[in-house]
């Protein structure tokens, strides 16, 4: 989805940072990797028909988050198996659309992160690949330091036709190409 598209579902969401930024200390060589926190942490997309709009949730992981060369660099895996709208016809659809044997992830690859202090706002920058198509796709958050770590918020839009995807529909019900995706991701060092 280079933010600007996707289909049913995804994801995007992820960042990451130099905690020397926050006056914290840096991740260095060896050090744990940060985690995402999942019991405070979520996906959501929104996909929209000419009925109604359907919502989902998406599990999201980080594959990897380390620094590399003094800039934090993280990559976002989202089993597509894993996006459910809690309708069984529904989401064997959503699959099929997405080739899940064939494309089984939806992966964000952060490139890197500008952060705003005084304004709490993050730019993201990044490739997202869906259904073996990948694309620019910068992303814009709203962040704050917790207890634990930090904590990211916003959303995005994922275009499905721009990574050759084609809106599944049902007699007289078509989905849109336009698929939201709003996060919140809480991430902890």
């Amino acid at each position: 989805m280079s933010v600007p598209n996707i289909s049913n579902i995804f994801l995007i969401s992820a960042f990451v940072l130099n905690l020397n930024f926050f006056g914290g200390p840096a991740l260095a060589q060896g050090q744990e990797k940060w985690q995402v926190i999942p019991q405070q942490s979520k996906v959501q997309f929104i996909f929209h028909s000419t009925l109604h709009h359907t919502r989902g949730d998406a599990l999201v992981s980080i594959e990897q988050w380390e620094e590399l060369k003094g800039s934090m660099n993280a990559r976002f895996v989202f089993p597509v198996r894993e996006l459910k709208t809690y309708n069984k016809m529904r989401d064997r659809k959503m699959y099929a659309m997405f080739e899940i044997e064939k494309y089984p992830d939806i992966i964000y690859q952060m490139k890197g992160l500008s952060l705003n202090k005084e304004t709490g706002t993050a730019d993201l920058d990044g490739e997202l690949t869906i259904h073996g198509v990948t694309n620019h796709f910068p992303v814009s958050a709203a962040f704050e330091q917790t207890d634990a770590g930090l904590r990211f918020k916003g959303s995005a839009v994922v275009m499905l036709s721009d990574f050759e995807l084609e809106a599944p529909g049902f007699l007289f019900l078509t989905v849109k190409d336009n698929v939201d995706v709003v996060f919140d991701i809480n991430i902890k060092y």
